[in-house]
Order: C-alpha cells, then structure tokens, then sequence
C-alpha cells in the first residue's frame, strides 16, 4: 500500500516573510552537519550495486509498504504506513532506479551484511534529505538576519531549492487503484491505436495489474510461512514480490500472448542500465517501468503504486511519439478531464446543475470566456476549468523558469480563466451551453462565484506550489479558489453524495484557503470528515497531517478493493443522527432546494461540542411541550452572531405555528443584526420536523423592529454551574450557556 503521503478574501503570492513567525523560526531552525547531496548520493549507489543488495530492498519495501492484518483491517494495521519515518514511494525508487545500474546480483548477502545494508539505506536517505533542505536553510536563515535588520525580504519558501524538495518528498496524488480505474476511461478513445502499435489495450493491462497484486498479496502468507522453515541467516522477502510468465498465465484472465505484451511494455529493458540516473531528480526508468527481470528469469515488481500509476501514464509518452496521434491523443486526453469530472460532480449534484461547455459572448464572433464545466446550487455557482498539464522532468529537478511555466499552464492559467468567466456572468453577457444561447437570468440569484482548478495529472506538491505562487483577483462576489486534481474530487464526492454536503465542503474549504497547510487536499479533508473543518477563531494557521488520510485509505479499500474494514470513516459521516439537529439534518439534506440546504449548512458548521449541546436544550424543550402543551423554544447563534437558529417546539395549529415563529425569527436576526436567521417547528409528540423557515439579507435599522425589540421580553441572564455545582452567572468572555460554542459576549448577551 502507498502512502498518500477565506472565502472572498483576495491572495496574492505568498512571497513576503510572515513577520509573526521571525521569533519562533530564529530559535528553532538549526543548520544541521551535511554532506554534499552529490557524495551522498554516489555512496547510495555503491550500497545499491553491491552484491545481494536486492534482498535489503525487498526487506525495506516489506517494512514501509506492506500492510498485514487479521480478520479486519484496523487504524492500528495502516499506522506503520503512515510513520513520518519510514521511506517513501520516491526514495525507495531512488534505490531501485541505483539497484539498475548494478549487475542485478539477486545472490543472499547473509543476515548480518543485510541488515547492515538496510541500516546504511535508511540513513543515507535521510543525510540526502537533509542534503536537499540545506540550500533553502540557508536561504532562510539569510532572509531572517535581512528582515531582523527591517530589510523587506521575500520568503525562500518559492525558490527552486525548496520546491524540488517539497516535490520529490510530496504525498501521493492518488490512491494506487485510483491509477487504473481511470485509466480505463482515460484511453477509451485510443483502443485502436493502443491495440495496432502496443497489442492490448488499457482495460487489459489495467485487468492484469490488479490481477497480479491480488494474486502477490494471495500469496503472501505462504510466502511469509516459507521463510520458517528457512535457515534464518538466509531469510528474505524477494519471493513476496516476485512471479513467472506461467504464474502469470495461470491467475490472469487475459490470454498468454496479451499477458506478455504487456509485461513486456512495462518491463525495464534488459540490456539497461538505467545510465541516465545520475542524481535524484534525472529520468529514473525505475519510477517508468513497474517491472523487472532477474537474472533467475523471474520477473518482480517492488511497487505496486509504479504498476498503477505506470498504467495511466505512460500511454500518453507512447503516443507523443507519433506525431501523426499526437494531436488525436492531446484531444482525447481534454476529453476525458471534462468528462470524468463532470461525472464525478453528478454523483452529488442533479443532473440540471451541471453545465458543460459553457461560453460567455460579447459578440458573435467574440468570446468573454469558456469553462469547461458550470455548477449552481442557489446562490452559489462553481466556476470549473480542467486542465491535463503536468509537472516537467526540469520543474522537478528546481528549475525555477520550468516551475514557473508548468504552473502557469496548469493552474495559473485556469484561474484566469474561470475569474474572466466570473467577471462575464456578473456582466450579464450572452451565455451558451453546448451551443445553445440560454437565459442569462441564470446567474441572477447567484451572489458567490467559486473558481475552480482541476488537473487530471499527477501534480506533487500542488497545494504548496497555489500557496506560493497563484496570483488572485478581488473583487466582489469573488470567492476563493479551490485547486484539486481529479483523484482528490474522486474522493470527495465517493464519501460526499449531496449538494448539501459537497457545496458545504467546498464553501468551507475556500473560506480557510489561508489557514490550513497540508502536504495534500486530501489531508485537509481527512479532517473536515474526522472534525467537520473546524477551526477555532483564536487559530489563524494549522498545520494538518498526513494521518488525517489514514482512515480514508482504510475505507476506499473497504469500497473499491473488498478489504474488510469500515467503509466509512468516523466523524462527520458516523454520529448519531437520531436526535433533534439529526432529523432536521436529514431532512434538509433529502430537499432539491438549495435555499433549504442553507440551513443545513448552519447545522454542519456547528462544533460536535455544540451539537451535543443544542441537542440536549431542544430535547429539553420537546419535553416541556410535553408535559404543558405549551411552546417552548430554544435560540442558537452562531459565531459572531451572524447567523442563527430558533426552534419552536408546540401543537399550534400550523397557520399559528408559523406566524408565531416568523415573528420570533424576524426580531431575533434583528436583534443580533444578523444576515441570517433559520426557524424550524418541532412536532412535540413525534419530536419530527414539522417545517422549516428562514430570513435572509443585510441588516438595516427598522424602526418598527426597533420599537419591538425594546419591548421584547426576553429570558433573565443565563447562569451556568461552576466547578463546586453553585449556580454562577456566565462572564462576558466565557462559553454562552445556551451550547452555542461560542463566548456569551458573542452570543445569548447581545439580546438578553
């Protein structure tokens, strides 16, 4: 298994210093001793040529990415895989790729030689890691001293030396599964080119590929049985990863001649030595071709993640070879970014709020702007551009020109574009739709557009690279961007499945683009469903973990590899909905309106402390109605207040249900000058939804409104229990008693 390893606020390029961050920085970076990465990396070679050197790696791969588990898969199972210590996919290819330009010597070098090979592998990674780091610490440290000395100084964070290293050491793209799966449609369009000049096509390599990591892993137990009967000092793993041409006939469905076209086309050539591989960041055939031959005659694949990823991009190479395909190939390539993205936003959102091919016209033969795909869910429309433009062999390797051209094309660009489309709805400009001049009027109830940049490429370090680099407009209606590739959309709406849940997601995650780092989107939404992307108002920057990824590395498998374990991570998707947030919840989210999905937005926003909290006041409120047949009510605000919900909980009659909760809800957003302001009426008996309502807009002074508020009654000053159970009057700058998660100051104080 591999490891994954604010809204409407105007970003520019995050290139100056954080003067905040001087302090802590001065005091805590260190420059470490270093070798030169060029040393480093010839002595890496001359361990990797040595003789019986294969069976340390096969040992290393064992340890950092074979996950072994009982009769279910655990979040204790899947820890070892996500260690910040062990090595990942691309430094283990660093070894394989040094392994290549040995003799292949496949001869057992003794227990003692192996693991002292393994040892010295784990730590002249690690010096060329730091290696990597010394020249953007350096930087770093310079630019403290500049801006210690009130220089204004740009933050090195951007410079080739860190985005090389950020991008060898980046969190996978995808999931390896992910590879195949869209790879199949990804080369639709090629079947006969693939079939007249590779002899198979891509549904067929994609079908062997599982194929043979199910029979590795079938195997593997008795694999690991052999080595107890095995002398000890000879113990080893390279039979874990490794198969025959008639193992592979025998579990594969395809014929033998299929079989071998394609081991053959993913196969390191024999007479190679990988002689290019001079440095970390050259042409690395092993990170290209997922196979290899041994001198037995066996054939072995150490990563199963190079197989996959191998499957969905080495045909696009193939095909840039012919020139007369080329252009052929580039469209289909277009082709199926937009598709498959658009079919990814249609498991969540109907079928009449996706849009594709959408241009903007200021003329007949003068276009204002295209977009690949369109989204409105009520007042919000994401604005979506796809790009198929990957990271280039020189942007890898730091070349800051290089860098700087692939993000242009591919996110830069994108941006631009959706912004231009932006600029062109708020215009009013004629609008097309697959050729078809449509109403205009359908951006008129939209007030927050969303840009949003998709690649279909594995693009490392993405996140980074928008932080560091994306140049973005402001102005107003204008949201944030949100930049993906398509696995990460893949996943997103697998788990997902409601414009409610994936508009609230999308909304959240825009509004703090400048308060989370991650090495991966994906971490980000690991956490938004483990915390429902909460972040308290005294947190301006939070770094999120890879191992907020692990549960949903546990669950994909579950879905789409029949591993048996929990098939959904806990938090946001798993609490209990059997109570009164619960049922409203539900039932917002089975509604087509995206006006209604508002108020469910507010319950998602709502902290699991708050939840619980104003759970336990309603329920309370559902007993006394009860008990007195009389109306009971509970007020939650939210935030700074501008936003809120009133429930009622009463047998009126629905007419008298109503106008009593319009009026409630019209002085309580008046009172708490708020732009928004929910209702919902309870059925005491059934404790359901009975319906839901909601006020919406600025606040403006009403002197009416005013008169009534003064005369309001309201509840006495909320008392909250202290620590020795005596009844204390909540202080300004304390937790409001009424649950809402938020200070008193903020909360129930304004109105009381």
């Amino acid at each position: 298994m591999a490891k994954r390893g604010k809204a409407g606020r105007p970003r520019k390029p995050n290139k100056k210093l954080p003067l905040k961050s001087l302090p802590n920085l001065y005091e805590t970076v260190q420059s470490p001793e270093l070798g030169k990465e060029e040393d480093i990396f010839t002595q890496l070679e001359l361990l990797c040529r040595e003789p019986g050197y294969i069976h340390a790696l096969c040992a290393l791969v064992f340890r950092d990415n074979v996950v072994t588990f009982g009769e279910t898969v655990t979040k204790e199972d899947y820890q070892r895989i996500y260690h910040p210590e062990r090595l990942i996919r691309t430094e283990i290819t660093v070894l394989i790729g040094l392994w290549l330009r040995g003799d292949r010597s496949i001869e057992h070098p003794g227990a003692k030689k192996l693991r002292d090979m393994m040892e010295k592998s784990d730590r002249l990674l690690h010096e060329l890691h730091a290696a990597m780091i010394a020249p953007t610490h350096r930087d770093f440290m310079a630019a403290l001293q500049s801006r210690a000395a009130g220089n204004g100084v740009e933050s090195p964070m951007g410079s080739g030396s860190a985005m090389r290293e950020a991008i060898f050491y980046a969190a996978e793209s995808a999931f390896p599964y992910q590879y195949t799966d869209f790879a199949k449609a990804r080369y639709r369009e090629d079947r006969a080119w693939l079939m007249e000049n590779a002899g198979f096509t891509i549904d067929d390599a994609a079908t062997f590929i599982s194929e043979l990591i199910d029979w590795l892993a079938d195997t593997l137990q008795g694999n690991v049985e052999k080595l107890r009967s095995t002398n000890p000092n000879y113990w080893t793993f390279i039979d874990l990863f490794c198969f025959t041409i008639e193992d592979a006939v025998s579990f594969s469905s395809l014929d033998k001649i299929v079989v071998e076209k394609i081991i053959y086309k993913f196969s390191v050539p024999d007479d190679s030595k990988n002689e290019n591989y001079v440095s970390a960041f050259a042409r690395n055939q092993a990170a290209i071709f997922p196979f290899i031959r041994l001198n037995d005659g066996r054939i072995t694949m150490l990563l199963e993640y190079v197989g996959c990823e191998a499957i969905y991009a080495s045909p696009a190479y193939w095909m840039r070879e012919d020139l007369d395909y080329l252009a052929v190939a580039s469209e289909n390539r277009g082709k199926f970014a937009e598709s498959e993205a658009v079919r990814l936003l249609g498991r969540a959102f109907p079928e009449g709020s996706i849009f594709r091919n959408v241009i903007f016209r200021k003329t007949k033969k003068k276009i204002a702007g295209e977009l690949d795909a369109l989204v409105i869910h009520g007042r919000r429309a994401f604005m979506i551009q796809i790009k198929s433009k990957g990271l280039t062999e020189g942007a890898r390797a730091g070349d800051e020109i290089k860098i700087s051209k692939d993000f242009e094309e591919a996110v830069q660009k994108s941006y631009d574009q959706a912004v231009s489309c932006v600029k062109a709805a708020k215009s009013g400009l004629n609008v097309e739709i697959d050729s078809i001049i449509v109403d205009r009027d359908i951006f008129k109830n939209v007030d927050e557009y969303y840009p949003i940049c998709i690649s279909s490429e594995n693009y490392p370090s993405l996140s980074h690279q928008v932080s560091q680099f994306l140049k973005t407009e402001n102005f107003e209606e204008l949201m944030s961007p949100i930049v993906l590739d398509i696995f990460t959309l893949d996943v997103i709406t697998e788990f997902l499945r409601t414009p409610l849940y994936v508009s609230d997601y999308l909304c959240k995650r825009a509004r703090l683009l400048d308060n989370i780092i991650a090495s991966h989107e994906l971490n980000i939404f690991g956490m938004h469903l483990k915390n429902n992307l909460h972040i308290e108002d005294n947190v301006t920057l939070m770094m999120v973990e890879d191992d907020f990824v692990l549960e949903i590395d546990i669950a994909l498998n579950a879905r789409r590899r029949g591993l048996p374990g929990k098939d959904t991570p806990a938090g946001l998707l798993t609490r209990d909905l059997d109570n009164p947030l619960g049922r409203m919840l539900q039932k917002v989210d089975t509604s087509e309106r995206a006006d209604v999905h508002q108020l469910g937005e507010f319950l998602l926003s709502l902290s699991s402390q708050a939840w619980d909290s104003a759970n336990k006041w309603i329920e309370r409120a559902i007993r006394e109605a009860q008990r007195d047949s009389n109306n009971h009510d509970v007020t939650i605000p939210l935030s700074d207040g501008n936003v809120g919900l009133t429930v009622h909980c009463n047998n009126l009659s629905d007419d008298d249900a109503f106008r009593k909760l319009v009026n409630h809800v019209e002085m309580r957003k008046y009172i708490h000058k708020a732009g928004r302001w929910f209702g919902v009426c309870m059925d005491p008996s059934s404790s359901q939804v009975r319906f839901a309502l909601g006020r919406l807009g600025k606040w403006k002074f009403d002197p009416t409104l005013d008169d009534e508020a003064k005369s309001l009654k309201v509840r006495s000053v909320p008392r909250w229990v202290g620590p020795g159970n005596e009844r204390m009057k909540a202080g300004r700058n304390s937790p409001c008693p009424c649950g809402s998660g938020i200070k008193y100051k903020r909360c129930c104080l304004r109105s009381d």
